[in-house]
């Protein structure tokens, strides 16, 4: 009996929860990265000093915690990306954008990957 699947269910899953995981923490991150130190409050941005931030992207959880933040995004934003060019019934090929547009993302996720082992 040969069963075929579809990978759909695999690409839905990753935008699904790099949506959940996009929604909850990027913000967070924004806030404290740019807004709080911008806006001058002295906890973000004494946090936002050279020694503090390197001995944080030090640690090895912080690596990893940024490394399934930025990929899960990817993931979530190519796959978005694609079912739009789709949406708007844009005269190309679906294969081809679908491929494309998760090799992008697996690009993204090997270059950050590749970018926190070298910190």
């Amino acid at each position: 009996m040969n069963i075929k699947g579809s990978h759909e269910a695999f690409w839905w899953s990753l935008f699904s929860v790099g949506g959940v995981v996009s929604a909850m923490v990027v913000p967070v991150l924004v806030f404290a990265t740019i807004v709080g130190p911008g806006l001058g409050w002295d906890v973000f941005a004494d946090a936002m000093r050279y020694d503090r931030l390197s001995r944080l992207l030090g640690n090895q959880l912080v690596k990893m915690g940024l490394f399934v933040v930025i990929a899960l995004s990817l993931f979530h934003a190519f796959h978005r990306i694609r079912h739009l060019i789709t949406d708007l019934h844009v005269p190309v090929p679906g294969m081809p954008v679908a491929a494309l547009s998760y090799l992008l993302a697996i690009v993204g996720t090997v270059v950050a990957a590749i970018v926190l082992w070298l910190m």
